[in-house]
C-alpha cells in the first residue's frame, strides 16, 4: 500500500510542477512579479513652453513574448516589434484625458520589423505619411524613433521604411529619411 501511494504522490509532483512550467512559459513576468512592459512615445501639448513635446508610457504587455533569458530578462526583437504595435494602436481612452495623443495617422499598419547591426528598418504602409504639417510629421517620426531605440542594445538607430521601399523623404513636407534616424537626429520638442 505504500508503494502505491508513493508512486501516486510522484506522479501528482510531477504534475504540478508541468503545469508551473507550461504556467510560467505562457504568462511570462518580470521580476517583481509584474506583466513585462514596453514603452510607447506620444506626445502632449505644453502650454507652457507653446511647444509638442514627446511623452514615454509604459504599457504592460498582455501577450507572451519570447525572451532571451528568463521571464523579465533581455529585450528581445519580438518586444520591440510589440512595442511598435502598441505606439500604432495610439493612445488609450486614459492616456487621451491625460493629454497624450499621437501624430501617427490612426490605421497606419507595422508591415515588417527587422534589426541588422543595431538598425531597426521598420516598415509601415503609406498612411504613416498622410496628413500633418511640418510639426506633426517630425513629432511622428520622433514618436517611431524613440519607440524602436528604448532597448539600444537592440537597435539604437530606425531606418523607416513605406510599403516595403526605403525612400529618400516621406510625406509631402519632404522629411528626408535617406539614413537612419537616432533620437538625437529627430529631438523630442517640436
Amino acid at each position: 500500500m505504500n508503494r502505491k501511494w508513493y508512486w501516486l504522490a510522484t506522479f501528482a509532483a510531477a504534475l504540478a510542477i508541468a503545469a508551473a512550467v507550461w504556467f510560467f512559459r505562457s504568462h511570462p513576468l518580470a521580476p517583481g512579479g509584474e506583466p513585462p512592459v514596453v514603452d510607447v512615445y506620444f506626445v502632449r501639448f505644453d502650454r507652457a513652453t507653446n511647444e509638442i513635446r514627446l511623452a514615454r508610457r509604459e504599457r504592460p504587455v498582455s501577450r507572451k513574448l519570447v525572451t532571451t533569458g528568463p521571464a523579465g530578462g533581455a529585450p528581445t526583437v519580438e518586444q520591440l516589434r510589440v512595442a511598435l504595435e502598441e505606439l500604432l494602436q495610439g493612445p488609450t481612452p486614459q492616456e487621451k484625458r491625460d493629454g497624450l495623443e499621437s501624430e501617427i495617422p490612426v490605421g497606419t499598419k507595422l508591415r515588417n520589423l527587422r534589426v541588422s547591426r543595431r538598425v531597426a528598418f521598420v516598415d509601415l504602409d503609406s498612411t504613416f505619411e498622410s496628413g500633418g504639417g511640418t510639426a506633426s510629421v517630425r513629432a511622428r517620426v520622433a514618436q517611431l524613433v524613440y519607440t524602436a531605440t528604448q532597448y539600444p542594445e537592440i537597435a539604437d538607430k530606425v531606418r523607416i521604411m513605406i510599403d516595403g521601399q526605403m525612400p529618400e523623404a516621406i510625406t509631402g513636407e519632404g522629411y528626408i529619411v535617406e539614413e537612419p534616424l537616432t533620437r538625437q537626429d529627430v529631438g523630442d520638442r517640436f
